[in-house]
């Protein structure tokens, strides 16, 4: 595997030779289903002409593993990457893979369904359908993964077929507990609903219990509701009692609504969420509020979110204000919300700066990466390194490195690099080089199979340093350890 991501950055003389000794080592390995998986890869590194029979080749192999799990896995991970012709193939086994695998958690399944989902219009409308229905027949009771698995099918089908798969989903939502699940399951849904689905599903609303869960439900549904429809939902959201739920309810309702109507119940909703007790509730329905609020009812929602008492949850009200208010009201905003988080507790303040960053002058930024660097946090500080630039940048990314290779992060510090390697090539060679040599010596500590991942992942860096000649370098000294140590 990590031959084959060095011959990548190879010439096309030094990778024929690289590629033959991967192709070597691949005949020795005896478990079918990574063989194959190896294969595959091997196979699309080669010229385009040779390719399509060592694939299919590839593709026999790994459906010949007796493991329903890692058919499924490496069937989806290989498929973006196939020419046309394998695809519907290569589809339909990994979801036939999909139909043996036992469910579990259901997790696993969403995982491998989501990265099919934009390659399943490969396959024949009616095929889809028979592996929609089969595969939510293997659901059990877990309903909120029959819908996940109808809800992937639904984008790639029209007409009649893609009615029989929502209305089978529609079908699921008032078995999802919690209901607040069944708002996210009907936004879901929405985008695709025809007319009679629709109001199936706008009347599904009226049995929730919970005022907050029916809140959401409208919210989510008005921007498809007709006319009709639209009003009597600003019926059922003003004849709620809990205050908070009806300023949801509003909120989401009233970007659909003619001019006059939309103000006012903008105000409504404003007056309503004053009345919130909880302080986070609050602040995200100030939040919510203004993305649709005319100017004037802005200024009274900054307001509002300024006189909420905690300063945590008044931080999130005005970072999510921010983004959506005019000069220079927004300039104020970022102001106070940048003097309510200096005075948080130091291993909250990065936490709490993330949303402002784009907003900061390069002084303010360099505080927050003084402020993120406090927490030790190599997570945090990859979220920050795409809103920096220059000098600023450079030193983020160096902190991370090092922060990645502190004990304790052998099994997350292969995704770190592989974040942190684009910025790291970047660097100069003074810059890079002691860092490469600190790098390696903690890599050397670790097992086999930790280096090699945590290279496969720093071939940039690699290639940065030495160029071509270093990766060739790497690649003997894999194959020479290979030979010593088996």
């Amino acid at each position: 595997e990590t031959l084959v991501t060095l011959a990548r950055q190879l010439p096309d003389l030094r990778k024929k030779g690289v590629l033959t000794a991967a192709l070597a080592q691949e005949l020795k390995i005896r478990d079918v289903g990574f063989r194959g998986w190896i294969m595959a890869h091997l196979a699309l590194e080669l010229p385009v002409s040779k390719q399509p029979v060592m694939l299919a080749e590839a593709l026999a192999t790994i459906c010949s593993d007796r493991f329903p799990w890692w058919r499924a896995q490496t069937l989806a991970d290989l498929v973006p990457h196939l020419p046309q012709e394998l695809r519907p193939k290569a589809l339909s086994d990994a979801l036939l893979a999909l139909q043996d695998w036992p469910v579990g958690s259901g997790e696993e399944h969403e995982q491998v369904l989501a990265s099919l989902t934009c390659h399943l219009d490969a396959l024949p409308a009616e095929s889809l359908l028979e592996h929609a229905f089969a595969l939510a027949d293997k659901c059990d009771d877990l309903v909120q993964l029959r819908l996940s698995v109808l809800m992937s099918f639904a984008p790639c089908m029209v007409g009649s077929l893609q009615e029989q798969v929502l209305a089978e989903a529609l079908r699921a939502v008032p078995q999802i507990w919690p209901e607040d699940r069944q708002a996210d399951a009907l936004g879901r849904l929405a985008l695709y609903l025809p007319p009679e689905l629709l109001e199936e599903a706008f009347l599904l609303t009226r049995q929730m219990q919970s005022s907050w869960a029916r809140a959401g439900a409208l919210a989510v549904l008005a921007p498809y509701l007709p006319t009709a429809l639209l009003q009597e939902a600003l019926g059922m959201a003003q004849e709620t009692k809990e205050e908070g739920a009806r300023a949801r309810a509003l909120a989401g309702l009233a970007p659909q609504l003619p001019d006059p109507q939309k103000g006012l119940m903008l105000r409504e909703a404003l007056s309503l969420a004053r009345e919130v007790e909880n302080n986070t509730s609050r602040a995200h329905l100030l939040d919510l509020l203004a993305r649709d609020a005319p100017d004037a009812l802005l200024e009274e929602t900054v307001s509002e979110a300024l006189a909420i008492q905690n300063d945590y949850a008044r931080t999130i009200a005005l970072a999510g204000l921010v983004p959506y208010l005019p000069e220079p009201l927004q300039a104020q905003t970022f102001k106070r919300a940048l003097e309510i988080v200096r005075r948080l507790e130091t291993n909250w303040q990065a936490l709490y700066f993330v949303p402002l960053v784009p907003y900061m002058s390069e002084t303010q930024k360099e505080e927050v990466l003084a402020a993120a660097l406090e927490w030790h946090d190599v997570h945090l500080l990859t979220q920050l390194i795409p809103h920096l630039a220059g000098s600023l940048r450079e030193r983020a990314v160096i902190e991370a490195l090092l922060l990645a290779l502190n004990a304790g992060l052998e099994d997350k510090r292969a995704r770190v690099f592989e974040d942190l390697a684009p910025d790291l090539a970047k660097l100069s060679f003074p810059q890079l080089e002691p860092l490469w040599r600190r790098t390696l010596s903690v890599l050397a500590t670790g097992s086999r199979w930790d280096l090699l991942c945590d290279l496969r992942a720093l071939v940039p860096v690699i290639t940065s340093l030495g160029g071509p000649e270093a990766a060739t370098e790497v690649y003997r000294a894999i194959q020479d350890v290979g030979r010593w140590w088996p």
